[in-house]
C-alpha cells in the first residue's frame, strides 16, 4: 500500500515531508532533554539541524512562488505580443484596402467620365462600380486559394492594362483557375496577367509572350493558339498575320478561357479545400 505522503508530488510533498521532519526532531529533543545534561549537546545539535531543514522549505516555496511567477508573465508576453501582431495585421490590411478602394475609383471613374453628364456623376458611377468590385473580389478571394490582395492585383493590372470590368473579372477568374489547377503560387498568376496586359499594349501574340508564358507558367501555349485557330477557321499562313492583331490578342485571350473552362473548371474550389488553401482562405474571411 502507497503511503499517503508518497501520493503527492513536486513542491508540495517536498515541503510536507520536511514539516514532517522538523516535527520529530522537536519530539526528539524533548526525550533527550529528560535525559539531563548529557543530552544538551546532542539537544542543539538536532535543533540547528530542524532549523536547517525548515528554513530549505521555505526557500524551496520561494524558488516555486517565483517561478510561476515568471510562468504567468511568461504567458502573459506571449498574449500580448499575438494580440500586437493580430493589431498590426488588421491595420496593415485596412491600409491595403483603402488604397485598392482609391486605385479602382480612379479606374472606374476615368472608364465612365467620358459618357457622364458631369464630374459628380461620373464620380458616383465610380463609386458604385468600386463596392460592387470589392464585393466581387473578396467573394473570389475566398472561394480561391489565394488571398485577397493577389486576386486584387490580378484584377487591377488587367484594367490598367487596358481590359474593360468585365473582361478584366473573366480573365481574373480564368487565371485563378489555371493558376490553381496547375498548383501555382502568386508569382505566377501575376505574371500570366503581366504577359497578357504586354500582348493587348503591343497589339500582337508574339513570341516574346508565349515563351514567357510556357517557360515562367506552365501555360500550354500550343494548345490555345490550336484552339485560336480552330474558332477562327483560317489557313495556316492567314493565322499567322492573324496573330500578330488586335483582334489576334482577343481571339488568344478567348481561347485561353475556352481550354481554362475545358481543363481547369472548379480548380480554384478544388484547391482551396487542400490544408494550405483553407488556411488562407480563412485568413481571407
Amino acid at each position: 500500500m502507497v503511503a499517503p505522503a508518497l501520493k503527492q508530488v513536486g513542491v508540495e510533498a517536498v515541503v510536507e515531508s520536511l514539516g514532517k521532519f522538523t516535527s520529530d526532531v522537536g519530539t526528539m529533543n524533548k526525550s533527550i532533554a529528560s535525559i539531563g545534561q548529557e543530552g544538551n549537546l546532542l539537544t542543539r545539535t538536532l535543533d540547528a539541524v530542524g532549523g536547517a531543514f525548515s528554513a530549505l522549505g521555505s526557500r524551496i516555496l520561494d524558488v516555486a512562488t517565483y517561478a510561476l511567477g515568471q510562468l504567468l508573465a511568461s504567458a502573459i508576453q506571449a498574449v500580448i505580443s499575438k494580440i500586437q501582431e493580430l493589431i498590426a495585421g488588421v491595420m496593415e490590411a485596412g491600409a491595403q484596402f483603402q488604397l485598392l478602394e482609391l486605385r479602382l475609383n480612379r479606374l472606374n471613374f476615368n472608364a465612365v467620365v467620358g459618357s457622364a453628364e458631369d464630374m459628380n456623376q461620373a464620380m458616383e458611377i465610380a463609386t458604385e462600380l468600386t463596392k460592387e468590385q470589392l464585393d466581387w473580389l473578396q467573394k473570389l478571394a475566398v472561394q480561391t486559394p489565394y488571398d485577397f490582395q493577389d486576386i486584387a492585383n490580378v484584377y487591377t493590372l488587367a484594367r490598367s492594362y487596358g481590359f474593360a470590368g468585365d473582361s478584366a473579372q473573366g480573365l481574373t477568374r480564368d487565371i485563378a483557375d489555371f493558376a490553381a489547377g496547375m498548383a501555382l503560387g502568386n508569382v505566377e498568376i501575376k505574371r500570366i496577367i503581366v504577359n497578357f496586359g504586354q500582348m493587348a499594349q503591343v497589339g500582337k501574340v508574339n513570341a516574346r509572350e508565349l515563351n514567357d508564358l510556357a517557360r515562367g507558367a506552365f501555360v500550354p501555349v500550343n494548345d490555345v493558339l490550336k484552339i485560336m485557330q480552330e474558332n477562327v477557321k483560317m489557313t495556316d499562313a492567314e493565322f499567322k498575320t492573324f496573330r500578330y492583331t488586335g483582334e489576334g490578342v482577343n481571339a488568344f485571350m478567348q481561347a485561353f478561357s475556352q481550354l481554362v473552362e475545358t481543363r481547369f473548371s472548379g480548380a480554384t474550389r478544388d484547391m482551396a479545400r487542400t490544408f494550405k488553401g483553407a488556411t488562407d482562405n480563412a485568413q481571407d474571411f
